[in-house]
């Protein structure tokens, strides 16, 4: 998958973190293995202490306008509970959390005026 004109990030965890998309993002990873999942490439987590961690001075500033984002997430066992994509800026006390919990997939929002 090529990025298309206007994403700012990409990170297709081929074989690294490496964010192929339009904006200069580092990833620093921790217990990530890279490899294949169902015939695809993919980052492996361990389900309690591995991610992917973007520094929130890198990330581009959301305001209030809208966003997008994609993951392709395979879970395996039965107690998969854990944040897939988080941002909370603590002094205005607003982000959004993107979460699994067992047998749904939750969407928890607060406006994101980020920036």
């Amino acid at each position: 998958m090529n990025p298309s004109e206007g994403l700012v990030a990409h990170w297709p965890l081929e074989k690294d973190a490496r964010n192929v998309g339009q904006a200069s993002l580092p990833a620093i990873t921790q217990g990530v293995t890279f490899g294949e999942v169902d015939g695809r490439a993919a980052g492996q987590f361990n389900g309690s202490a591995s991610r992917i961690e973007v520094p929130g001075e890198a990330l581009p500033k959301l305001g209030n306008g809208d966003f997008s984002i994609a993951l392709w997430v395979h879970a395996t066992g039965e107690d998969i509970v854990g944040d897939l994509v988080n941002r909370f800026d603590h002094d205005t006390r607003c982000g959004f959390n993107l979460l699994v919990q067992p047998l749904s997939l939750i969407h928890i929002s607060e406006p994101p005026r980020l920036g």
